[in-house]
């Protein structure tokens, strides 16, 4: 690969984080809004403990955030996962959605684990605002295997029982992480959404 190849992939990676980076707090701002509405607002004068639940999600998010991108290479990249996942659970108080994490692959660099990573929190935090907004006693799976030919695959799908336009396939992010690092998605609806992320084995 020329070097001129190389500098503009790398500039394409680091605008599609930075973009992806947008999003995210975009989406963090907005729910943190909710939170402290002028509804919520008289029920925090009341003292119905609204204060002390909006200050643990954004502990919540904060932690999120650094488990992202300060995670050791050495940590089992499954757990990895798990636990950012369990962060945007409890980021968005889902504690009814049941998580399931079925990892028999591993990424194959940092750059890659960090593409992964990013990927499986972005589509579990649209499955969380769109696709299981209304719907309770759900149930997201994820998996992480590698294909005949040796490239590392990325199903996510979840329990959905109404297809919305928005949901946990739809994301734009989660399409330009994908090409950028050389890889492809593919979305399935029938009724539950199904994302397979491919991406290629280095």
């Amino acid at each position: 690969m020329m070097p001129s190849t190389v500098q503009h992939r790398s500039s394409g990676h680091t605008m599609i984080l930075l973009q992806e980076i947008h999003h995210r707090v975009a989406n963090e701002l907005q729910g943190l809004v909710g939170a402290l509405s002028p509804p919520r607002a008289k029920q925090m004068l009341d003292g119905s403990g609204a204060v002390a639940r909006a200050v643990e999600r954004i502990g919540h998010i904060a932690r999120l955030n650094r488990q992202i991108y300060e995670a050791p290479t050495s940590l089992v990249f499954s757990q990895h996962c798990r636990e950012l996942c369990a962060g945007v659970l409890s980021a968005f108080g889902r504690s009814d959605i049941v998580l399931l994490i079925d990892f028999m692959a591993e990424p194959a660099s940092r750059e890659q684990r960090l593409t992964v990573a990013l990927i499986v929190v972005e589509l579990l935090t649209n499955a969380v605002k769109h696709s299981l907004a209304d719907e309770r006693d759900a149930c997201i799976r994820l998996e992480l295997t590698t294909t005949p030919c040796g490239s590392l695959r990325l199903t996510a799908s979840d329990s959905a029982t109404i297809q919305e336009p928005t949901s946990l396939t739809s994301s734009s992010i989660v399409r330009l992480l994908a090409e950028d690092a050389g890889g492809s998605v593919t979305i399935t609806a029938d009724p539950g959404y199904i994302a397979t992320v491919v991406l290629p084995k280095y």
